[in-house]
């Protein structure tokens, strides 16, 4: 299988590990944080999958079929439901490429830390995700005090 093949089926697998640990009829923001912080923890929970996303491609904002594509999706509905008064703009796209380098540099940097390091760096990449997008620091408070859904 070639680098581009497996770079895919890992961010389908993702996508479906991800998919099935986020409850359903959770409202975006807090389906946007859900999955960066299990994003954050992939190196402990699927480390095999964790291994092959840290590849540029699979993280890249430009490639359609790697994690930032499947993350801006749901970072566009958290920010339209923050924004709901305020039409989404090209700026957009500049918060997508600046969460998907963010959660790269997180997948790197987790891969050397034990997991609760890991659960902390993935808890303040978030936190700092939500506050780049206007999530009120209340909600980002209530967001992060609940428990990560175990992933394994």
């Amino acid at each position: 299988m070639g680098a581009d093949a497996a770079i895919a089926h890992a961010v389908e697998q993702y996508v479906a590990w991800r998919d099935a640990h986020t409850p359903g009829g959770t409202d975006a923001v807090t389906r946007f944080a859900t999955n960066v912080r299990l994003t954050g923890r992939l190196a402990a929970l699927r480390p095999d999958l964790a291994h092959i996303l840290t590849h540029p491609l699979a993280v890249s904002a430009e490639r359609p079929a790697g994690i930032a594509a499947r993350l801006s999706h749901d970072l566009l509905a958290a920010l339209h439901e923050i924004r709901a008064d305020t039409p989404t703009s090209d700026d957009s796209h500049i918060t997508v490429i600046a969460a998907a380098g963010a959660i790269a540099a997180v997948l790197r940097a987790a891969a050397h830390l034990d997991p609760p390091g890991q659960a902390r760096l993935a808890d303040h990449l978030t936190r700092d995700l939500l506050r780049m997008i206007g999530v009120t620091e209340a909600l980002i408070t209530d967001l992060l005090a609940t428990a990560c859904p175990p992933a394994r």
